[in-house]
């Protein structure tokens, strides 16, 4: 089956008139051929429903047939939405502490997960220990509002675990200590940040041949300079050093 269908047709019977039907068949002596007639359904359709119907809880079948799935539905999913959203969670909770998972972990944590909890699952999951791509695929399609796949920057250890509430706190605490005492002004508090700019400009992606090896750009130069730009600004002004 292709990664994204979509459906074509509208065949098949409509549900209310199959409930009907199904209920008509329990509640009067008419057999399935009668039935099917009556309600202009295909027979072998009605006896499959009957059947499913049959196979029903005591409970479920006290719902009559109200609660009966029918029609299409759609490709069977390994994991139920609940057990996705669990997963979504723990990638979020991973990419907050710094360990974000690229594709094939998630891949080789989503049959661990089917393993650990004895989820029914394709065998090739099984023979390469890993969910399938088009499971990846499907999976972050249906979670696209949530998640995606982008390129971490690279974070030292000592800025991750700098960077938390309580350090965050103290210095907010000691900044309006020192504010307080020698009565600065939003004119006084200088914002410094420094970053570094090449001088040769980076090529543009472009339309090429399929199969040539080396494709070239021209620019100024290749190598280029490194400069370190340093910014410091105020609430009213702006400095660049």
């Amino acid at each position: 089956m292709v990664r994204t269908y979509e459906r074509k047709t509208s065949r098949g019977c409509m549900p209310d008139v199959i409930r009907r039907a199904i209920d008509h068949y329990h509640t009067t002596e008419d057999g399935v051929k009668k039935t099917a007639a009556l309600f202009d359904v295909p027979k072998t359709t009605l006896r499959r429903q009957l059947l499913k119907f049959k196979n029903l809880s005591a409970p479920q079948r006290e719902k009559n047939v109200a609660g009966l799935p029918l029609g299409y539905t759609r490709h069977r999913q390994v994991f139920t939405d609940e057990q996705e959203l669990a997963l979504v969670k723990y990638l979020k909770d991973a990419c907050d502490i710094y360990f974000g998972l690229c594709p094939i972990e998630v891949r080789v944590l989503a049959y661990q997960c089917a393993k650990q909890f004895d989820i029914p699952m394709p065998q090739s999951w099984s023979e390469k220990e890993r969910a399938g791509a088009d499971w990846f695929s499907g999976f972050m399609k249906r979670h696209k509002d949530c998640i995606s796949i982008r390129t971490p920057e690279a974070t030292s250890i000592g800025r991750a675990t700098a960077f938390n509430r309580a350090n965050i706190d103290d210095f907010f605490q000691k900044l309006g200590t020192v504010i307080d005492r020698y009565k600065f002004e939003a004119k006084d508090i200088w914002n410094v940040d420094e970053t570094g700019v090449v001088t040769v400009q980076k090529p543009r992606k472009a339309v090429e041949p399929t199969g040539a090896k080396l494709v070239g750009s021209l620019v100024s130069s290749e190598s280029g300079l490194h400069v370190h730009v340093l910014m410091s600004s105020t609430r009213k002004e702006l400095f660049v050093l």
